[in-house]
């Protein structure tokens, strides 16, 4: 017995599930098959079409062209209202999908992809012309191996690491003459070009008498044949000049979040400020949008807290905590000075930050995300280096200006950092309906 049923297109999963045990190939030729999933967007490698994905394939089909309800072929044998009888006698062919492996990337050539990732982190968290002048290759190495250890095993492994690590201090060196070029070119533009006896031999080992052609030359002669890296980067600095025209520029960037709990009691001092370390893959969602930082500090602020000075300002500088008589330390202080943590203290977990501090509040049932002011490779070594140097007590005035804040008289002080080993996220059903996400067993994420 032939039996003709009109399936919707609704749930391909579905109609697969329930009607597996009956089906049974069409009449299509393997050629005819592969040709029909290319159409799909999907790739089939010879003889590994089977069974019932001939149909599968057409339940799927996004074809316009085609009807809205296709035509399923069914043996001739008689149906049972009970489709699960049996169901462990049956070979269904489903083969359940592998984990994405990173390696995957790099598996062909693995030097290069760990250059091309490097290079996108440092295009990624570009401060300018002071950020260039400090490039090290150590801090871009842990960038790059943070992220992928896959990666260090796979190089370990074809004993590439060294080609690798001298490859990139390389590529650092030329972006750091690109850097001196690019600011020529901008100091050129406003007349106050000056020589760069110093940097001279790094420009010519890269761009040969380039320093000479734009010193001396019209720019019209030269303005559209810069190097490659060198008009990359001039053209990102000429265009930040022309977007800080409001005065809330200079504000912390920050934002409000989800709401979320952690099981962690208010502070009754500001002094003595508990913050928790949490790291990206246990961002929530909201959060990790905003921010590219691999860590955020989580605060709970204390009862009383004025959470508009916690974003009105936004300077980085280095502070004198004085706790008690004859006794001071130095103070990494955010939003001048509304935020501090001692700096030699908590030095490992500052480094670990690449462009910005993030800073999770929790009050009063918010969360505001603030992001301050802090890329470890433009100012923070030489920060972190002058307060190992200066005494407290005695060395401020050695403090340029724009390197010393006073603290605020209602600072919120970070005395401990520990790891956020639990949180708890309200209303998660709401959130998994923000995101469109169905409570289904067959749910499947691709």
């Amino acid at each position: 017995m032939t039996v003709d049923k009109t399936v919707s297109r609704r749930s391909a999963a579905t109609r697969l599930k329930s009607a597996r045990k009956f089906l049974r190939p069409v009449s299509w030729c393997p050629d005819e098959a592969r040709g029909a999933s290319c159409r799909l967007g999907l790739w089939i490698k010879p003889g590994a079409i089977r069974g019932s994905y001939y149909l599968l394939l057409l339940a799927m089909s996004t074809d316009t062209n085609s009807p809205s309800s296709e035509t399923l072929e069914f043996p001739n044998q008689d149906c049972v209202d009970d489709i699960t009888d049996n169901r462990d006698d049956v070979d269904y062919d489903y083969e359940p999908p592998i984990p994405y492996d990173f390696r995957h990337q790099w598996a062909d050539r693995p030097v290069e992809w760990a250059l091309s990732y490097a290079a996108n982190q440092i295009r990624q968290f570009d401060r300018g012309l002071d950020f260039y002048r400090n490039l090290n290759p150590d801090s871009i190495e842990t960038w790059v191996f943070d992220v992928y250890p896959e990666l260090l095993e796979t190089l370990r492994g074809d004993n590439a690491v060294e080609e690798f690590l001298s490859r990139l201090a390389r590529h650092c060196r030329m972006l750091q003459a690109a850097a001196l070029l690019a600011n020529e070119v901008l100091q050129v533009r406003q007349g106050l070009s000056s020589p760069l006896t110093s940097a001279l031999a790094l420009c010519e080992e890269f761009f040969p008498g380039w320093l000479s052609t734009i010193q001396t030359q019209a720019e019209w002669s030269w303005q559209t044949r810069l190097p490659g890296p060198v008009a990359e980067l001039y053209g990102k600095w000429h265009a930040s000049e022309y977007t800080s025209r409001h005065h809330s520029d200079g504000m912390v960037g920050h934002s409000e979040a989800l709401s979320w709990d952690f099981s962690d009691e208010a502070d009754e001092e500001r002094e003595n400020v508990t913050a928790y370390l949490l790291e990206r893959d246990s961002f929530p969602l909201t959060i990790k949008a905003c921010t590219d930082e691999r860590l955020a500090l989580v605060v709970r602020a204390p009862a009383g807290t004025d959470i508009a000075a916690l974003t009105r300002i936004n300077r980085t500088a280095l502070a004198v905590c004085e706790r008690e008589a004859h006794r001071a330390s130095w103070d990494l202080s955010f939003g001048h000075g509304i935020l501090s943590l001692p700096v030699l203290k908590h030095e490992d977990i500052l480094l670990k930050f690449r462009n910005h501090a993030p800073v999770i509040f929790h009050f009063d049932g918010k969360t505001l995300l603030a992001e301050y002011d802090w890329n470890p490779i433009a100012f923070g070594h030489e920060y972190i280096k002058l307060a190992k140097e200066l005494n407290p007590g005695t060395d401020t005035a050695r403090l340029p200006p724009r390197m010393m804040c006073n603290l605020h008289p209602t600072a919120i002080r970070i005395e401990r950092i520990c790891p956020m080993l639990k949180y708890a996220f309200p209303g998660r059903a709401s959130v998994d309906a923000a995101v469109n996400i169905e409570a289904d067993d067959d749910y499947v994420p691709f």
